[in-house]
């Protein structure tokens, strides 16, 4: 009936991905994207030679998004930093080796001899934690049953702090944390050789290859439900009108688009919803000043090093 059979709102990674999954099952599809251009927050910029990512650096082996990549059949090249990289702890403001196998933990001047034997379990029972048998208790009420040690317990959180990119752990749910520092134990983490616009751009090729028509530029300020088919107008007057409708946006964003939706679940998460302040700095260096302290993390407070790169 209509020129497309699904209309994805949003072109950064889940709108791409969600394109390229659709389209493998033989539906017409079209990604409006209000930037002129794609990718989102997985977007990298080019300064004078240097790729900086605008969020997210690393990629996790072992999480769903490079299963899901994997799946789309997409190569992803980069370096796994936990396999060569020592890790280094900041602590009033002196810098120390974080443990992190055996031979380190043993000697560690961060852990007594009691807070390593505490540590190594901690670590053990991380490894092999059945999650989904977590209660819904925040990441603190379960740090402080299962912590006791200060400084144990001091590591594992600067250890949330970087798997999460949050640092609220009476806010967060201990399940979804233990699960992502899960995913940095088994697998380790791939820094993408070209940054993350490299795989928004393999997404896009392959998604066009495949027939997916992709409009940059196209603001869509109102989605309205008819019977059997959504009809979706754009700021410049373009209207598209199909079977489907995925908005692949925040849910601040598709209230607004959405008519009626604040009466809708979609509107009570919109609600619900914490807003995040973040920040993060790139510096684009020559060398380090020292070259073995390639990645540190803040074990009395919310910032980490890595590869030169400061992020806060």
């Amino acid at each position: 009936m209509f020129k497309y059979d699904v209309a994805i709102v949003g072109g950064g990674l889940a709108g791409l991905t969600a394109a390229n999954f659709l389209v493998k099952e033989g539906k017409k599809v079209v990604v409006l994207e209000k930037s002129n251009r794609l990718g989102g927050r997985a977007m990298t910029n080019d300064k004078n030679g240097i790729l900086m990512n605008l969020g997210t650096h690393g990629l996790y082996l072992s999480g769903e998004t490079m299963t899901i990549l994997t799946e789309l059949g997409l190569s992803i090249p980069g370096g796994n930093a936990s396999k060569s990289v020592q890790i280094h702890g900041i602590l009033n403001k002196s810098v120390q080796v974080i443990p992190t196998d055996f031979s380190s933990i043993m000697s560690s001047s961060l852990l007594s001899w009691k807070s390593k034997f505490v540590f190594g379990k901690l670590m053990l029972n991380l490894m092999k934690l059945n999650v989904d048998s977590i209660p819904e208790v925040s990441l603190t009420e379960w740090a402080d049953a299962e912590i006791s040690d200060p400084m144990v317990r001091h590591i594992f959180y600067s250890i949330c702090r970087l798997t999460t990119y949050t640092n609220a752990p009476t806010l967060q749910l201990a399940k979804p944390v233990l699960k992502q520092v899960q995913r940095s134990l088994k697998g380790g983490v791939l820094y993408v050789d070209g940054g993350w616009g490299t795989i928004v751009e393999k997404l896009r090729q392959q998604a066009i290859a495949a027939g997916v028509e992709i409009f940059p530029s196209k603001n869509v300020v109102k989605i309205e439900h008819y019977g059997d088919y959504q009809s979706i107008l754009c700021s410049d007057g373009t209207v598209f009108n199909v079977t489907d409708c995925i908005v692949a946006a925040p849910p601040k964003e598709a209230v607004k688009m959405i008519k009626d939706a604040e009466h809708t679940s979609l509107g009570l998460w919109n609600k619900q919803a914490i807003p995040i302040t973040a920040s993060c700095i790139d510096l684009g260096l020559k060398k380090l000043p020292t070259s073995r302290h390639q990645f540190a993390i803040g074990l009395d407070q919310s910032l980490f090093f890595v590869y030169g790169t400061l992020e806060m």
